[in-house]
């Protein structure tokens, strides 16, 4: 299964029933990245990954603060890759059918992440 965006269209190559290859085309909208709120950056993760509690705040020194309040910790958003906005699949516009592959497809991969971060985990308790 592939995933490829252009401008306008999302093209999703499925494996089909006969085990060949199918492509679903569909029309895309931009929405705001739901990441950076449409910045292009956010604050590096390994900063404030799990947010930064008062006592935190409170060891910091006057500089690490400025910093931080000024986006001095700032990376290149990891979601949209700085462009500010993600590629979404225009339903209103799409036929129905190819919509209803393209959530099947994404329904898979996302049970698929789901299993993996779930072997991680499993097997990390052995690597203490």
């Amino acid at each position: 299964m592939k995933l490829k965006v252009d401008e306008r269209t999302m093209t999703v190559t499925l494996e089909n029933e006969d085990g060949g290859e199918e492509e679903i085309v569909l029309p895309v909208r931009y929405e705001v990245c739901w990441r950076c709120k449409g910045r292009g950056s956010h604050c590096n993760p390994n900063i404030d990954g799990n947010g930064i509690t008062a006592s935190e705040w409170a060891e910091w020194g006057d500089e690490e603060k400025v910093t931080y309040l000024s986006g001095g910790y700032d990376v290149v958003c990891e979601e949209c890759e700085g462009r500010r906005v993600l590629p979404e699949v225009d339903r209103e516009n799409a036929d129905e059918k190819a919509v209803t592959a393209y959530d099947e497809w994404e329904e898979s991969e996302s049970l698929s992440r789901a299993e993996e971060a779930q072997e991680r985990r499993y097997f990390e308790r052995f690597e203490r």
